[in-house]
């Protein structure tokens, strides 16, 4: 009885810590406006009504290569690419065409950072599509990998609590 009782505290316990990280991922409510409080993206496309420039970061691995290309509604934007140290590493633009792209090899782990800017005066709000890729060596950013870690022991401990179990019936022949 005290076994059952442990193992379900334990379980409970575990459900619940699992849940709660989850709402500790940062949510993007949309682009930010500077290095510091830049919008974090997973590879994949995405778009966005922005105000003004636009600000995303990307966890990128040494040796990864990062691809940005933007659409966008717009006449003329800078597409740029910033190192974890915040430093240009690429730009293109500002081109007549609706499309920028910008390729890079990551030369060191964290995040790159990358920025849409209006060249001239501001225009208002702009349509604005984003294409990330990455490329190469990858990693499992680690709050990601303890999570599938943290929840393949979870369900094995569900698997084993929910195991049948002998019964031994006692003054039985």
């Amino acid at each position: 009885m005290q076994r059952q009782l442990s193992t379900r505290i334990i379980l409970i316990y575990g459900l619940l810590f699992l849940f709660t990280s989850l709402f500790l991922q940062p949510i993007a409510i949309g682009a930010g406006t500077g290095f510091g409080d830049a919008d974090e993206k997973l590879p994949g496309t995405f778009t966005e009504i922005v105000e003004s420039d636009a600000f995303y970061k990307v966890d990128c691995s040494k040796n990864e290569v990062l691809l940005v290309v933007i659409n966008h509604t717009t006449q003329t934007l800078i597409l740029t690419i910033h190192n974890p140290s915040q430093q240009l590493i690429k730009c293109d633009g500002p081109n007549t065409n609706k499309t920028e792209s910008v390729q890079i090899t990551c030369n060191s782990d964290g995040f790159y950072y990358i920025n849409v800017t209006v060249d001239g005066f501001s225009i208002g709000s702009y349509g604005l599509t984003v294409r990330i890729e990455l490329t190469g060596e990858s990693s499992i950013p680690s709050f990601h990998f303890f999570m599938i870690f943290y929840s393949i022991i979870l369900l094995i401990g569900i698997a084993m609590y929910f195991k049948p179990r002998k019964v031994s019936i006692l003054g039985s022949r």
